[in-house]
């Protein structure tokens, strides 16, 4: 997935209603049961582009305005990201790359 006129366009809006955009609040979560044995590129790919590519995304196309106010990204994680759990192996594998994006 690249980056998209969705995007793009989600943080133009955001900054046309508002006038500036000073934070973004990366909360969106997906996650299911996915036991490894059963798990399909499909279902990862889909947990994979909510918890970590769409919050890169969103930072991506936000950034140039943010540095322009000094403004700021809050990546919302989970307590999965270091703890384990039966089934959750790509849930928290997503939430602990969007923390280390976060920390880099």
């Amino acid at each position: 997935m690249r980056q998209t006129p969705t995007t793009r366009g989600a943080v133009a809006e955001a900054i046309d209603r508002q006038g500036r955009r000073d934070v973004l609040v990366n909360n969106a979560g997906a996650g299911a049961i996915l036991p490894l044995a059963e798990a399909r590129a499909a279902e990862i790919e889909r947990i994979l582009a909510v918890n970590m590519l769409g919050s890169s995304l969103l930072a991506t196309a936000a950034l140039p305005h943010l540095a322009a106010v000094r403004g700021s990204i809050v990546n919302t994680s989970s307590t999965f990201r270091q703890r384990p759990a039966v089934g959750l192996s790509h849930y928290a594998a997503s939430k602990a790359a969007l923390e280390q994006l976060t920390r880099c």
